[in-house]
């Protein structure tokens, strides 16, 4: 787990290797595919992605409506405490895709994991 990493930003710190998901140190409860989502988010902060590469990451070999993406967005925000219409994390860019708009640090998720426990 030495080169697993975490991402902190606000009061979460998001495990992708473990699907786990802390606020202030608490268990955020979060389903398997909008946590897949917030990965590609903290691991391009800033970046617009597109809602087809969303769509693709997410059902790769499955075609699927563009509703399903907006139900695991909305879902996200619910567990991130977001606002669509006042943004902190993800930000709509209208008919094109979402960006995470909150600064994101990385970091291996030994060292992340130690803080937290420590909390």
């Amino acid at each position: 787990m030495t080169n697993a990493l975490s991402f902190a930003f606000g009061d979460y710190l998001f495990i992708p290797g473990r699907q786990l998901l802390l606020k202030s140190g608490q268990p955020v409860r979060i389903g398997c595919r909008a946590l897949d989502r917030l990965e590609a988010f903290v691991r391009h902060p800033g970046a617009m992605l597109s809602k087809r590469r969303l769509l693709d990451e997410a059902w790769p070999s499955t075609t699927v409506v563009e509703g399903n993406l907006k139900v695991h967005i909305a879902a996200l925000r619910r567990a991130l405490d977001d606002d669509a219409d006042a943004a902190v994390y993800i930000a709509t860019v209208n008919g094109r895709g979402y960006r995470f708009i909150a600064p994101v640090v990385a970091e291996k998720a030994s060292r992340a994991l130690g803080e937290a426990d420590a909390r």
